[in-house]
């Protein structure tokens, strides 16, 4: 199964996105879930979106947030095949926060940019 599928998997489609974040992480108070989902470009309303009224990347973008978010990941896996800005990201703080994640990036990307931007240190190249 893809990566990606599983970060998605973390989503009940019918909570909202703040609901979802506190339901993995029910440490956070609402200011601080708010705060970690702003980083994804959720901020204020667009953090009460019903999980399955997303599009397909904002989804994505979600399922991300909510595994920067958990303490317990240790590795986070993540697929691309197109340019980052392909997912609708909208902010730098998302890349901040990839950069900033406390465990293993597995990153498969042609996007040099997003990649320098969120400090992948090591390549592998294939091919």
């Amino acid at each position: 199964m893809p990566c990606s599928t599983s970060i998605v998997g973390l989503l009940d489609p019918a909570s909202h996105i703040l609901d979802n974040l506190r339901r993995l992480n029910p440490e956070l108070t609402a200011n601080e879930a708010h705060a970690a989902l702003a980083r994804f470009a959720f901020s204020n309303r667009a953090a009460l979106q019903i999980a399955g009224t997303l599009s397909g990347g904002e989804r994505l973008r979600a399922g991300i947030g909510l595994r920067v978010c958990q303490t317990a990941a240790a590795v986070l896996c993540y697929w691309t095949s197109r340019p980052i800005i392909s997912i609708s990201l909208r902010s730098r703080n998302w890349k901040t926060a990839l950069k900033g994640f406390d465990g293993a990036l597995i990153v498969i990307s042609h996007d040099q940019a997003f990649l320098q931007a969120i400090g992948i240190e090591r390549e592998i190249v294939l091919g």
